[in-house]
């Protein structure tokens, strides 16, 4: 990563703390993958995450998503397969989550701040 791509992903994630926010890589676009983390306000680094990947969803904490999301630690805390698919799953999540995590979806990041 180039300091100019460090700086970047520096500003997103502080832009994003307390948001449910989509991560640019692991976007859903493909129907099959797709990660939501809320940084924590004082430590971008660290925070809740919510995953997608086939037909299972996860969720729990993360760290060290230094210089990305890629590097973090994650540690799961909840996980539940869904035999319809992504689109089960995903539907389960918005209805548990609310609309903060919905709009996180449709617009890449909530307008509404979490506490984490």
């Amino acid at each position: 990563m180039t300091p100019t791509e460090f700086d970047t992903w520096s500003e997103f994630m502080k832009a994003a703390r307390g948001h449910w926010t989509i991560d640019p890589v692991h976007n859903g676009v493909d129907k099959e993958d797709v990660l939501f983390f809320c940084p924590k306000g004082d430590d971008a680094t660290r925070g809740l995450y919510i995953s997608i990947v086939g037909r299972t969803a996860h969720t729990g904490f993360y760290t060290g998503a230094v210089p990305h999301m890629g590097e973090a630690e994650y540690q799961q805390g909840w996980s539940a397969s869904f035999p319809a698919g992504f689109s089960d799953a995903y539907a389960f999540l918005i209805e548990r989550m609310g609309m903060s995590f919905l709009l996180s979806g449709v617009l890449g990041q909530s307008p509404y701040r979490e506490t984490v």
